[in-house]
């Protein structure tokens, strides 16, 4: 936390520039909230303690845990997507208060292997409550012939961004993955 007072200067986006879908909405309450913080063991004030909230923090209300946000995302999108998430990036930029109901919002300007999503208000819909960047997994299609039966590993090396196969040249024949597999 900054120990700052509660910036109240809401970031808003304008409605039309942005085009994107609603996946799904959802309406966090104050026990969605206060549960969360007891499940997290985060045991701060804002997110359970109205009065404190209101007037030791500056905040309207009690407010939602960063990480909260994201996990819900992240639970929304998955069905979506038709690829286990690799990276996820992600930015709050504004308090999500309770009962408000938010809009789980996909971009449709998504790259391949690349998604952009948003929580928004649902009633308010250029009041953006976090952007995220998704990298997925692309589609593996490796192709294995082994000539002679024998033990090797064949694994991708993150960081010459290469296979390393351990075992003997003569123990395999080929191995081709798909381009851009880890």
């Amino acid at each position: 936390y900054t120990n700052s007072p509660a910036n109240k200067t809401a970031v808003k986006m304008p409605v039309g520039e942005e085009n994107y879908k609603i996946l799904k909405n959802f309406t966090v309450t104050d026990m969605d909230i206060v549960a969360y913080g007891q499940m997290s063991l985060n045991p701060h004030r804002i997110h359970w303690d109205k009065e404190y909230s209101r007037y030791v923090e500056g905040y309207d209300d009690i407010i939602m845990q960063g990480p909260f946000s994201v996990q819900l995302l992240q639970k929304c999108i998955q069905p979506f997507l038709e690829q286990p998430i690799r990276q996820l990036r992600y930015r709050n930029l504004n308090y999500i208060y309770p009962n408000t109901t938010l809009s789980i919002c996909q971009s449709l300007s998504s790259s391949s292997g690349m998604y952009t999503f948003q929580i928004r208000d649902l009633q308010k819909a250029n009041l953006v409550y976090m952007k995220a960047d998704v990298f997925c997994w692309l589609p593996v299609i490796v192709s294995l012939q082994i000539i002679t039966t024998c033990v090797f590993l064949v694994s991708w090396n993150n960081t010459s961004s290469c296979w390393t196969v351990e075992g003997h040249e003569r123990d395999y024949h080929n191995i081709s993955p798909s381009p851009g597999w880890r």
